[in-house]
């Protein structure tokens, strides 16, 4: 069984993610991860502002692939391609094409991240 920390994300925004696979999630892979290959993602974006967090499905698609021979860990450039709402009668999920290469909630969460970001460290064009 594999632990936990095997994977992270290391850049999203509202059309993709690059998702570092560590070393013992490749050697377990029983497929290599190329170009082409999908991933079902669940992840939760947790609301800072005491609302409710925001519970994403998501299929992504591997724009790019690249082995780190240091590390073992393989970096994947993924593009989203279908979102998923969980029914909460039936249990399942619902899939719709991700149009535009959008997917609006994580645009508008990234946005904000990224104001919050900018005020905080005070970076400017200026």
């Amino acid at each position: 069984m594999l632990g936990k920390n095997l994977a992270r994300t290391d850049n999203l925004s509202a059309g993709g993610m690059r998702l570092v696979l560590t070393a013992p999630v490749v050697k377990a892979a029983p497929l290599p991860v190329e170009k082409g290959t999908r991933f079902i993602i669940q992840m939760v974006i947790k609301n800072t502002e005491g609302g409710p967090d925001d519970p994403y499905w998501i299929i992504a698609r591997v724009s790019n692939a690249t082995r780190d021979f240091v590390t073992k860990e393989v970096v994947c450039g993924m593009e989203f391609i279908a979102e998923g709402r969980s029914d909460p009668e039936t249990g399942k999920v619902a899939w719709k094409k991700v149009v535009d290469n959008v997917i609006a909630g994580i645009g508008k969460w990234t946005y904000k991240w990224n104001l919050d970001v900018y005020r905080e460290k005070g970076i400017s064009n200026a």
